[in-house]
């Protein structure tokens, strides 16, 4: 098994809350975190460490999430955290935009930046439920200019890309028990080619941009060399998922 598992009833009930904030003031961007829910939470993760790249497979009752700029001066990972959303409903205040998302919406935000993660229905007992990514900001091969138009946004996960990137990290989930230490490496690669390929190709489709941002946004320094490598990207990202369940389909036989 890769990763470790944390459930909230393994824990006193009234001990479950301050636990949950714990857990994910170690392994995420540290956020002022509130609930309805305190009193009476639930939640479960499971952390996976692949290599630089960690993928967070959460659900918890409705929760907020604020990182005021206090606490981007006090400590910044300088990490991105891409989020699946799979059920419940989201909103998030990110790079002066306000975003609303739902199952199969992908959104991205940056350490470096404050925001508000919060439920759509605060009072609700619907559990939100997703798989979180978190890659240092410094491995992806786009300039941060052309990156900050991602920022806050609903990105697509139904098809494409989107959709492959999607179904990989929700087949790691499903995986997790039957993968081991050894495959975390090459399994964060993956991650990590199929998110750039992501973002390639909404940057180069212009689908990200706010009016006027295109004629401002080409002239950044050293995108268009790197522009240059993305075609490979996505290819090398194509071909790793494509070996990866090419393997599995083996293995099963």
């Amino acid at each position: 098994m890769i990763g470790t598992v944390f459930r909230s009833e393994d824990i006193p009930a009234e001990d479950r809350f301050d636990h949950w904030r714990e857990l994910l003031a170690r392994t995420r961007s540290p956020s002022d975190i509130s609930s309805v829910h305190a009193t009476d939470f639930w939640a479960e993760h499971r952390l996976m460490e692949l290599g630089p790249v960690t993928v967070g497979s959460t659900s918890f009752l409705p929760t907020r999430y604020r990182r005021d700029p206090r606490r981007v001066r006090q400590s910044d990972p300088e990490l991105y955290h891409l989020t699946l959303l799979l059920d419940g409903g989201l909103a998030l205040d990110h790079a002066d935009r306000t975003g609303t998302f739902g199952p199969r919406d992908l959104h991205l935000a940056d350490s470096s930046r404050p925001y508000d993660l919060r439920p759509r229905d605060e009072d609700g007992r619907e559990p939100v439920r997703g798989v979180a990514v978190d890659f240092p900001k410094a491995l992806l091969p786009l300039p941060p200019g052309r990156v900050r138009e991602l920022l806050g946004r609903g990105l697509p996960a139904r098809d494409g890309i989107g959709a492959l990137l999607a179904d990989f990290l929700t087949g790691l989930e499903r995986q997790a028990d039957t993968l081991g230490p050894a495959d975390a490496p090459r399994l964060g690669t993956v991650v990590l080619d199929l998110v750039t390929a992501l973002f390639a190709q909404l940057l180069e489709a212009g689908t990200a941009q706010e009016p006027g941002s295109r004629s401002r946004a080409t002239g950044e320094k050293g995108w268009e060399v790197k522009r240059s490598n993305l075609h490979d990207t996505r290819l090398r990202a194509l071909k790793l998922t494509r070996n990866h369940h090419n393997s599995q389909s083996c293995g099963s036989r």
